[in-house]
C-alpha cells in the first residue's frame, strides 16, 4: 500500500516538473520573440524568422521615417538611416546582385541613386513600394569596341516624380529590362523623360505604366557609333500637358512620349503599346532608321503627328490611330525638303484623323511604300516630291462635310505608281499621268484603269 502511493507520488511530481519545463519554454520563447521583433525598434514583420524572401542580397525596407537594409546572407542589418538616399547608395555600392524594396516609400529628395550591372532590383508590388527619385543603372563604357552583357532588370516598382528629373537612367547598359513599374510626374513643368537609355543596348521596356506631364516619356539617346536593339513592348502611355507647348515648326520631339534622338539608335521596336496622351504630344518621334511601329493602339493629335520619322528603312503596320480636331496628320515620314529619305514602309494602318490636313503624309522619299492602309478623314495620303514609291491597296473616305484629297502628289513627285486606290468622296490628284502611273483605282466619280 505504502509502494503504491509512493508511485503514484512520483507520477505527480514528474508531471508537475515537465509541465514546468513546458511552461518556461514558451515563456522563453514569447520572450525571445518579443525582444527581436520589438525591442530592436524593427518592424516585426520585416525580421522574424522565415518572413524574408530567399536570394536577395538586400532586403531594404522601412517603417515611414528609419530606413533599414538587411543582408540577405548573413540576416543582419548592415545599414540603418533616416536618410533613404544614403541608405540606399550604400548597399549599390556593395555591388548587390539582387535587391528587394518592401513596402514603403522611398523618398530621395531629388537626388539620385546609382547602381552598377549586372543587378535585379524588385519591388515587392508597384501598388505598395512607392520610390521618389532617380535610379541610374550604370554600365561598363566599352568605347565601341567589344559589349560587355549584363544583364539587369528594374521590376514592380512606382516611381513618382515631381520635378525634374529622371526615373530610370540606363547608362552604357546591355541586355536591361524594365517590366511592370508605374512612372508618374505630377509636375506641369517641361522635365527630363522618366526613362531614359544612352548609349545602351538591347533593352527591354515591357508591361509599364507611364503617366508623364510635359515630357518625353522614354528618350533613347547616346553617342556610340552602333546602339541597336530596343524593343518597347506592351506598355501604356499616358499624358496631360498644359500651357504653352511647342509646335511642329519649333521642337515637338521635347514632348514625345518616345523620343528616338540619333541615327544610332537602330532596330527599335514599338510594339502592342497604348498611348492616350496630350492632343498635342507625340507618340514617337525617331531619327533613327529601322524603327518598327507595330500593332500599337494611338490617341493624339492637334497641331503634331502622331507618328513622325526622320530617317530611312522604317516599317509602321498595323497601328490604330485616332487623332484629335486640328492635327496635322497620322503619320509622317520627312526630314526636309533637300534630305531625301529611303526604303520606308506604312502598311495596313487604321487612321481616323477627323479634320487633320493630312492621314499620311510622305515627303522627299523615294523606293518606299504605302499600301493596305484605311483612311477616314478629311483627307488621305499626300506624297511631296517623292519619287519611284508604291501607293498599293488603299482605301481612303472622308469624314465630315468637306473633302480636299483622297491622294495628292506635290511638289517634285514623280515616277511613283498607284494601284487600286479606293476614293471614296474623294479625289486623286496627279502632277504629270504620263510619269506616275495610276491604275485599278476609283477617283471619286470614275475609275482610273
Amino acid at each position: 500500500m505504502v509502494e503504491k502511493k509512493r508511485s503514484n507520488l512520483s507520477k505527480k511530481v514528474s508531471v508537475s516538473i515537465l509541465s514546468i519545463i513546458i511552461l518556461s519554454a514558451v515563456i522563453f520563447y514569447a520572450g525571445y520573440t518579443y525582444g527581436i521583433s520589438y525591442g530592436s525598434g524593427l518592424p516585426s514583420s520585416i525580421i522574424q524568422s522565415g518572413s524574408m524572401v530567399d536570394g536577395y542580397s538586400y532586403v531594404i525596407f522601412t517603417d515611414g521615417v528609419t530606413y533599414w537594409a538587411k543582408n540577405g546572407a548573413t540576416g543582419a542589418i548592415d545599414y540603418e538611416s533616416s536618410n533613404a538616399t544614403y541608405l540606399i547608395q550604400s548597399v549599390f555600392n556593395n555591388y548587390p546582385q539582387k535587391v528587394l524594396f518592401k513596402a514603403g516609400v522611398f523618398d530621395l529628395n531629388g537626388g539620385t541613386v546609382t547602381a552598377n550591372v549586372p543587378i535585379v532590383i524588385e519591388g515587392e508590388g508597384i501598388k505598395s513600394v512607392i520610390l521618389q527619385g532617380t535610379l541610374k543603372i550604370q554600365g561598363v563604357d566599352c568605347n565601341g569596341v567589344t559589349w560587355i552583357y549584363n544583364q539587369n532588370i528594374v521590376r514592380n516598382l512606382k516611381f513618382n516624380s515631381t520635378g525634374d528629373i529622371i526615373n530610370v537612367w540606363y547608362v552604357n547598359v546591355t541586355q536591361g529590362i524594365i517590366e511592370q513599374n508605374v512612372f508618374w510626374k505630377t509636375s506641369f513643368a517641361l522635365q527630363a523623360p522618366q526613362v531614359r537609355l544612352t548609349d545602351s543596348l538591347s533593352i527591354y521596356v515591357q508591361d509599364n505604366w507611364f503617366d508623364g506631364y510635359n515630357c518625353q516619356i522614354l528618350k533613347i539617346d547616346g553617342t556610340h557609333a552602333w546602339l541597336p536593339f530596343h524593343y518597347i513592348l506592351r506598355n501604356a502611355f499616358g499624358s496631360t500637358l498644359l500651357g504653352v507647348f511647342p509646335d511642329a515648326t519649333g521642337e515637338p520631339w521635347k514632348v514625345a512620349a518616345i523620343y528616338i534622338e540619333a541615327a544610332n539608335n537602330v532596330y527599335t521596336l514599338i510594339q502592342n503599346n497604348v498611348g492616350f496622351l496630350n492632343p498635342k504630344e507625340i507618340f514617337v518621334f525617331s531619327q533613327s532608321s529601322a524603327t518598327m511601329i507595330y500593332d500599337n493602339e494611338i490617341e493624339c493629335g492637334e497641331g503634331n503627328y502622331a507618328i513622325w520619322l526622320k530617317s530611312d528603312s522604317n516599317k509602321v503596320k498595323n497601328n490604330i490611330i485616332t487623332l484629335s480636331p486640328s492635327s496635322l496628320g497620322a503619320i509622317c515620314i520627312y526630314y526636309n525638303a533637300t534630305t531625301p529619305l529611303y526604303y520606308n514602309e506604312i502598311i495596313g494602318n487604321n487612321i481616323f484623323s477627323s479634320d487633320a490636313d493630312y492621314g499620311i503624309f510622305m515627303g522627299a522619299s523615294y523606293y518606299s511604300q504605302v499600301s493596305g492602309n484605311t483612311i477616314f478623314g478629311k483627307n488621305g495620303i499626300y506624297l511631296y516630291s517623292c519619287g519611284y514609291c508604291q501607293v498599293i491597296d488603299n482605301i481612303y473616305r472622308k469624314i465630315g462635310d468637306t473633302s480636299d484629297f483622297a491622294l495628292q502628289e506635290a511638289g517634285a513627285s514623280a515616277y511613283n505608281v498607284i494601284i487600286g486606290m479606293y476614293a471614296r468622296t474623294g479625289y486623286i490628284y496627279i502632277i504629270d499621268p504620263a510619269v506616275t502611273k495610276v491604275n485599278l483605282s476609283w477617283n471619286g466619280t470614275t475609275w482610273i484603269s
